[in-house]
């Protein structure tokens, strides 16, 4: 057998959410629900307050923060160099997720 019969197949049956069905579903925090959640790991979780403060205000994937090294950060320019990321499964690092490599933020 060279194809799967039943390949695509959930797709033709509407059992699975489109990409645009699925991005749908995904709704960024509100700036009170953020600063209540920013106030509430201050207070809780002083040790990753933090490290949840530089994902809200950089916008990278937690993947890509946990990547960091120190030697990626220029707290002068306030900005951060974004070269490897550490994959939530394996723990593995590589480069970022998707064409945009490593970069500056």
């Amino acid at each position: 057998m060279l194809a799967n019969p039943a390949d695509k197949l959930t797709k033709k049956l509407k059992l699975v959410k489109s990409k645009a069905q699925r991005q749908e579903d995904v709704k960024a925090m509100t700036r009170d629900q953020r600063d209540l959640f920013l106030d509430t790991a201050k207070s809780t979780e002083p040790d990753f307050y933090t490290q949840f403060l530089f994902l809200f205000l950089s916008g990278v994937r937690l993947g890509e923060s946990l990547g960091g090294e120190w030697d990626d950060l220029a707290l002068i320019e306030s900005r951060a160099h974004i070269a490897r990321t550490v994959d939530d499964k394996t723990g593995e690092v590589g480069p970022p997720k998707g064409n945009r490599s490593a970069r500056w933020t």
